[in-house]
Formats: structure tokens, C-alpha cells, sequence
């Protein structure tokens, strides 16, 4: 589990082996996810592997 401190991001773009899985607990996430950015409140992402990916408040 992750706190994001809102108008920042988790880290920067970046790419992993193995899928990942997001789900919006509490507030408005931002999600780059191979170029495109995805906003939305209570909500989940599914990020493939190898796919560039960074998430934000």
C-alpha cells in the first residue's frame, strides 16, 4: 500500500517486468500509462507488463 502527497507522484515514468495493479482507496489519482493519462476518484488501473507507468495525486 501507498500514501501519495497530493500533486506529486509515486516515482517517475518507468517499466516493470511483472503487470501491476492499482485501486484509488481515498481521493483523485492520475495514471500516465503509455503515454496517455487517466484521472479518476475510487477507481482501479491495471498496468501491463512493460509498459511505462508513474502515478499521481
Amino acid at each position: 500500500m501507498s500514501v501519495v502527497v497530493p500533486l506529486q507522484a509515486t516515482n517517475a515514468p518507468h517499466r516493470h517486468v511483472e503487470d501491476e495493479f492499482f485501486f484509488v482507496l481515498e481521493g483523485e489519482a492520475q495514471l500516465y500509462l503509455d503515454g496517455t493519462t487517466k484521472g479518476a476518484a475510487y477507481a482501479s488501473f491495471y498496468c501491463p507488463s512493460g509498459v511505462e507507468r508513474s502515478l499521481g495525486i
